[in-house]
């Protein structure tokens, strides 16, 4: 804050759009903040797989700018950086999307901060290190205590990275409401965190992938990484016997759950006749509503479909 008053945020020139395929290059030789969650298993949007398959090179990473939701991230990032500097009086400091920071005590670790803090209010130790959001509306619950794990989990990774002792969050939730709020450095945490990270780099120089999850990340990277077969025939691993014995009893839990949903939908369906709607004791209900389904999209038909209705709507 200048002595007339003036919020200032200090600014390096983000580089221009060629630098980004570097950038892309060295994030590939490591495990970077937003790469962490993965790595735990934490992350909503990429396996372990799906990360060790970017890494290793058998599949191309993302073109980030081309995602949606990640270019309006960054079209945001400066609006809420000064509105979190109008809230704490705080001078930020851009080193840059491009700049990645490592650490030589573990080499395979490295972060690009949004921004770095420089405390105006002494109560924090040293510089601090903001990590910029922009969320949902749909995320609002997701932020009234703390900030969401994989959050937390890339913040103590950067802090690790950058060797600072504190982190602040600033979070633009649905456009229209913003918060923030600081983060201490927890060394517990960050000696698991390296561990952790270190033993998923092993498997990255070795070319050996982590154990397939259930996740849709998952799915989607064996596609990519295995799009066509060879033909051949090939020996499983004695584990997999006990696979099968699980698909099969996945399968049959899947039947079993089908037949008793068929089952008592029948009841209802049969309960509310030719009614349109039947309304439970508490209120809720379901619909049994006729429907029409044009010729354009197969052989034109009515029929009718059962929903459920909450509190009776």
């Amino acid at each position: 804050m200048r002595n007339d008053g003036t919020l200032t945020v200090e600014k390096v020139e983000r580089s221009p759009g060629p630098e980004l395929q570097a950038w892309l290059a060295e994030r590939r030789e490591g495990i970077g903040g937003s790469d962490v969650a993965a790595v735990l298993g934490l992350s909503p949007w990429k396996s372990a797989l799906a990360l060790w398959a970017e890494k290793c090179g058998p599949v191309d990473q993302p073109n980030l700018d081309e995602i949606e939701y990640i270019e309006w991230g960054k079209i945001l990032e400066e609006p809420i950086a000064r509105r979190y500097v109008r809230e704490t009086g705080r001078t930020l400091i851009d080193h840059g999307r491009f700049n990645i920071q490592f650490t030589p005590l573990h080499p395979c670790m490295h972060c690009t901060i949004d921004r770095e803090i420089m405390p105006a209010d002494g109560l924090m130790s040293g510089p601090g290190d903001l990590s910029i959001k922009n969320a949902g509306e749909f995320k609002l619950k997701d932020w009234e205590e703390e900030p969401p794990l994989p959050y937390q989990v890339q913040l103590q990774h950067e802090l690790c990275v950058t060797g600072m002792q504190w982190g602040s969050f600033a979070v633009l939730i649905g456009g229209n409401k913003f918060r923030w709020m600081d983060v201490p450095r927890n060394d517990k945490f960050i000696r698991y965190l390296i561990e952790k990270e270190e033993e998923f780099w092993d498997l990255v120089r070795r070319g050996d992938p982590p154990a397939a999850d259930a996740s849709d990340s998952t799915k989607e990277i064996l596609l990519r990484l295995y799009p066509k077969d060879t033909g051949e025939s090939k020996a499983l691993p004695v584990e997999a016997s006990d696979w099968a014995e699980q698909i099969r009893a996945a399968k049959a839990e899947i039947k079993r759950a089908e037949g008793l949903k068929q089952e008592f939908e029948n009841k209802i369906k049969a309960a509310i006749g030719e009614a349109n709607i039947g309304i439970l004791p508490d209120g809720s209900g379901f619909s049994w509503k006729s429907q029409h389904r044009d010729s354009y999209v197969v052989a034109a038909s009515d029929f009718r479909v059962l929903r459920e209705i909450k509190g009776g709507k």
